[in-house]
């Protein structure tokens, strides 16, 4: 039901309702009444990263500058993202 996305640059997160956001619209990752099922999925994500011993917290993140406007972190991305432009097609 819901889609957890965890960045590395920044430790930004996302968090959608699939059944009442399709379009991804609304990030719930900051949004109180969803914190126990945001805990649920980052446990998740560390499960799955200690059974798989995936290195993913160690990986660096080399972002091309051709592609990068703005400053590291998610928190500062401006202008759309991929899914806006795709929908104005």
């Amino acid at each position: 039901r819901y889609k957890y996305t965890h960045y590395l640059e920044g430790n930004g997160e996302e968090l959608y309702d699939m059944l009442k956001d399709k379009g991804e619209r609304r990030n719930l990752a900051h949004d109180p009444k969803y914190s126990k099922i945001l805990a649920e999925h980052r446990a998740l994500l560390d499960d799955y990263i200690r059974r798989t011993q995936d290195d993913y917290r160690s990986l660096k993140v080399e972002a091309d500058k051709r592609w990068r406007s703005h400053a590291p972190g998610y928190p500062n991305h401006e202008g759309p993202c991929a899914r806006d432009i795709i929908n104005r097609k």
